[in-house]
């Protein structure tokens, strides 16, 4: 009798973990942005590089503006053409159009993503790219590539291609809206690898 119950409190000892935490994270890369305003650049390099697709870059930035010199061995100029934002969709160059060329297609979506729809995509092994609006203007594009449920709180996993911030994680209702910020667009992926 006393085996049995061994047993069974050591069956439940290891079931509780699993009733208070699900997760999954995928292994997007972390990709630094290069310069100041290549978050988009970054963070499609790191989506592409899941997908097993090896552009630099600075060969994003000349596809995407249409330019030839964003690479090379010069010293990149701050107030360079090449240095400037980008669109998360509706125009040429923008990020969605940017991964749909290197074979990854996607939709774009002008919100954020819901939470199930968070696990539904992590669960089919599809990334997605997260644009930021700030407050104060201006943007930043990033890569949700995770997620955790722990004691009923919601985490999502994220790529910040901005230098010093990488592969970190933030609860979802902060990673939604929170005092700086708006989660305002997102690319969903239609395709796993």
């Amino acid at each position: 009798m006393n085996f049995a119950k061994t047993l069974a409190a050591a069956a439940l000892v290891l079931a509780l973990p699993s009733a208070f935490a699900q997760w999954r994270t995928l292994n997007v890369p972390l990709v630094t942005q290069e310069h100041s305003q290549w978050c988009w650049a970054g963070s499609s390099k790191a989506v592409l590089n899941y997908y097993s697709r090896t552009p630099s870059q600075c060969q994003i930035v000349n596809w995407a503006f249409g330019i030839n010199y964003a690479c090379g061995s010069s010293i990149f100029d701050w107030n360079s053409y090449a240095n400037r934002p980008n669109n998360m969709y509706g125009t040429s160059g923008s990020v969605q159009n940017i991964l749909s060329a290197w074979g990854v297609p996607n939709t774009a979506i002008n919100n954020y993503l819901s939470w199930n729809s968070v696990v539904n995509d992590i669960n089919a092994n599809r990334p997605f790219v997260i644009r930021y609006g700030w407050t104060n203007g201006g943007g930043h594009i990033m890569v949700g590539r995770g997620y955790e449920t722990y004691n009923g709180t919601n985490y999502i996993y994220i790529m910040n291609p901005w230098p010093g911030e990488g592969q970190t994680y933030r609860t979802y209702a902060s990673a939604v809206s929170a005092y700086d910020h708006n989660w305002t667009h997102t690319q969903r992926m239609n395709v796993s690898p």
